[in-house]
Order: structure tokens, then sequence, then C-alpha cells
């Protein structure tokens, strides 16, 4: 109340540390089927495994699954505990995509096909006062998860004259989340996700110079997999995130995090010459259910995100580069925006918060970027 703002703070332990690997393996492929026909096929594999060590002196036997109800008899709670979360990821994908040259434009029909699967696992790394003989490969929490991914896209560049041209698109989205084989606690679920996103816009070559476009889009995204369930911060009390029945169970097919919608609409021109170019931008977003952050951090620091029913996103934007001279160029960018709640309410320990006509975190109203080249 007094306008004074109070920031906690921990010094890191010596032996909290971050490791991780992520080899990329691709086949990228280009196929010239004939003078105005191509096909592009890109297929790929990647592998990421590691794992972050971080203080949990706060867990006692309960959070850390010790005990006489898990097989593992304790007479105090352990100190100065380290924990290893590690994370093992596979992740498979084709991109096939089909260029076609036609009269008065081009089409593009395309594929994305991702296939993600994970493994998760938290163990005592170090601590005193452990359970004799107590196994330090223990997983305390452990689980899979799985993102599948598949959309399919067509792209249309249409001459609709010799200084006009129409762009459409349309896009289906297929995307699968789940949690399967949980230790413990077996919260386990599968979620789908459909989404259609079209977008149409138009574009008008004035002269050599300048030109100008208008574009109007809608699309939806869903929400992350730690917005439905954050399996790996179970054993501190991380709940999954969908409405329970009478009884008190999960109903998984219910999610209380839903996806986000956009509809927006952006008007520009840009200006370009030997010399200088100039690009400038109107954007007005509409959203439902935007993902926001609350303000709130969970235990790594990390915001805390959930649905608001409406925001508002309206801005400038503007870019541009000048050459000066033949040695000096000078290139930057701004950003003017109001990024606003409309109708936004929800519940913090009991108490209801209403943050309509509140700035939306994350978005600052203006940013901007300077650069002065020097080429000798």
């Amino acid at each position: 109340s007094d306008g004074k703002t109070f920031v906690w703070t921990g010094l890191r332990r010596a032996q909290e540390l971050e490791n991780f690997s992520q080899p990329h393996y691709e086949f990228i492929h280009e196929w010239k089927l004939s003078q105005k026909i191509t096909l592009h096929n890109t297929l790929f594999y990647y592998t990421g495994e590691g794992f972050f060590d971080y203080d949990a002196s706060f867990a006692d036997t309960s959070m850390l699954r010790i005990g006489y109800s898990y097989g593992i008899p304790a007479v105090q709670n352990p100190t100065n505990t380290l924990v290893r979360a590690y994370v093992g990821n596979r992740q498979w994908g084709w991109l096939p995509r089909f260029e076609l040259e036609h009269e008065n434009g081009n089409l593009t029909l395309g594929t994305e096909l991702r296939i993600h699967h994970s493994t998760h696992w938290g163990r005592i790394q170090f601590a005193e006062g452990l359970p004799s003989n107590f196994d330090p490969d223990y997983h305390f929490y452990e689980y899979n998860g799985e993102k599948d991914i598949f959309s399919v896209y067509a792209h249309e560049l249409y001459r609709m004259q010799e200084h006009m041209t129409l762009m459409a698109d349309l896009q289906f989205v297929y995307n699968k989340y789940g949690i399967k084989n949980e230790k413990y606690l077996n919260n386990n679920f599968t979620v789908q996700y459909y989404f259609v996103n079209p977008r149409i816009g138009v574009n008008y070559n004035w002269n050599d110079e300048w030109n100008s476009y208008l574009s109007l889009a809608y699309t939806s995204r869903e929400p992350r997999l730690r917005n439905l369930y954050a399996a790996e911060d179970s054993y501190f009390g991380a709940v999954p995130q969908f409405t329970t029945n009478d009884q008190g169970k999960y109903d998984f097919s219910s999610p209380m995090r839903t996806p986000e919608h956009l509809f927006n609409i952006e008007l520009g021109a840009r200006f370009k010459s030997e010399t200088a170019q100039l690009a400038g931008n109107v954007f007005w977003m509409e959203f439902s259910n935007e993902l926001v952050k609350t303000g709130q951090l969970d235990i790594f620091g990390q915001p805390v995100t959930i649905n608001a029913e409406r925001t508002r996103h309206l801005g400038i934007e503007l870019d541009g580069a000048v050459a000066v001279g033949e040695a000096f160029a000078l290139t930057g960018n701004i950003s003017l925006s109001r990024n606003r709640h409309v109708h936004f309410r929800f519940i913090d320990s009991g108490v209801q918060l209403v943050l309509d006509r509140n700035p939306i975190a994350g978005f600052p109203d203006v940013l901007g970027n300077l650069r002065v080249t020097y080429r000798n």
C-alpha cells in the first residue's frame, strides 16, 4: 500500500547446475518435378536429454514420498536436500511442401507432422539424514509426456491485376497432449484440440518505391502442457487444472485452461529506395481467452498463466534503415502499443481480483531499438 516493492532472493548452492544436450538429425530434399512444380521434404529426428539440480531444502518426507507407506521407513526429515530433475525427449517428424506456379499466381500445399514423447523423473541427488539403505535411484515422481501435431495448409498468392496481389491462407491443425504412466498419483489423461486458421490479405504496389497492404486473420493456440498439469511439481502441491465432479475426482475431459483465439487486423505500407527503406504497420488484435501472466510466480520463478476472458492489443510499428554516406548506416524500429484487459477476473487466495482495463503483463507500451553500423 505504500508503493514499495519487496523481492525475496536466495543464494544458489554451488551444486545447483543444468546439463542438457539436444542433437538434431535432418534430411532435406528438393525435387523439381517440372519447371513449375517443386516438391520439398524435410525429415527430422531430435533427441534431448539432460537434468537440472536444484535446492529442495523445503521438502519433507511427505513431499519426497519417503515413509512407511512407500516402503521407506524414516524417522526424520532430510536436510540440505538437492533434487535432480531429469527429462528425456524424443521427437520426429515430416514436413512436406508442394509448390505450384500457375497462371497469375503461386499455390503452396503443405503438411506438418510432429510426434514428441518424453520421460520425466525426479530423485534425491544429495541429502543429509536419509533413511539407512536408501536407494539413490529412487524416483519420487515419474511420468511420460506426449505432444503430437498434425496440420495441413494451403497458401495462395494470386495476382488480381498488374499491381495488386491477393494472399489467402487456410490451415487445419490437430494437437494432442497427454500424460501417461504417472507414478503414485495416476493422473493420466489425453487432451485433443482442433483448429481452423484462415487468413486473407491484399497488397498493392503503387510504384517501384511504395506499396501498402491490408490483412485479416483468425488463429487459435492451445495451452501448454504445463498449463494443464505441471506433473513434475506434483510433489509439492501442483494438481491437474481440470474440473472435478461431486466425488472430487478430476474430469479429464474438462480442462480449466482453454485455447486462446485471436482476430487480427493489420494495415501497413512500405517505402524502399536505393538509400533508405521504411515500413509502418497498424494492428488491432482482439483476443478471447488469451493466456496471460497473473503476476504470480511458481517455485522456480516462472510466471503463472491463466485465461483472460477478453483482451485487446492496439498499436503501431515502425522500422527503417537509411544509408549515411558510404560508410554509415542507421537502422531501427519502434513499437507504440496499448495492451489492456477488457475483462479479466480470477480468484487469488480466496479473493476475486478484478483487472478490467489494467495493462497486460509482459507487453510494454513502448519498445524500440536503434543501431549504427560503420563499414570501412
